[in-house]
C-alpha cells in the first residue's frame, strides 16, 4: 500500500487511510483533572462541587503519596456535572473529597466532565 501511494505523487495524500494518523490540524483531546466534592442531585446526576479548575492530568492516582498531595489541595469554585460516572460506583464515594479525570466539555449547557478515573483522596470535603 505505501508503494502505491507513493507511486502516485501524492493524489491520496489529502485522503484518510486505515491506520494513518489523523490530520495535524485535529485538536488533541486532553484528559483533565479537577479535586473537588461528588455530590448526587435530583434524577441521579452526579456532580464535583466546590472544584479546582481543570488541569491536563500529569499522574495516576496509584499511590499514596499521590493521593495525600491531592487530599492536601484547596477546594475551588467550580462545578462539573459528571457523565459516564456509573461504571465508578459513585454511591460509595457521595460527600467524599475525589480526584476526577476526563475530557472537559464546555458549552451553554455548563461545564461536564465525561469521567475516564474517579479516585477517593479523602473521606469527607470537610
Amino acid at each position: 500500500l505505501l508503494a502505491l501511494l507513493t507511486g502516485l505523487g501524492g493524489t491520496l495524500a489529502s485522503h484518510a487511510v486505515a491506520g494513518q494518523a489523523p490530520p495535524a490540524s485535529t485538536q488533541k483531546l486532553d484528559i483533565v483533572e479537577s479535586i473537588g466534592c461528588l455530590a448526587e442531585e435530583p434524577k441521579g446526576s452526579w456532580v464535583l462541587t466546590d472544584a479546582t479548575e481543570p488541569v491536563v492530568s500529569k499522574q495516576p492516582y496509584t499511590n499514596e503519596a499521590a493521593r495525600k498531595e491531592a487530599a492536601a489541595r484547596p477546594l475551588g469554585t467550580q462545578r462539573f456535572t459528571l457523565i459516564a460516572i456509573s461504571m465508578f460506583n459513585p454511591d460509595t464515594l457521595r460527600s467524599h473529597k475525589v480526584a476526577a479525570k476526563g475530557l472537559l466539555i464546555k458549552d451553554a449547557a455548563g461545564n461536564r466532565l465525561n469521567v475516564t478515573s474517579l479516585q477517593p483522596v479523602a473521606d469527607s470535603c470537610k
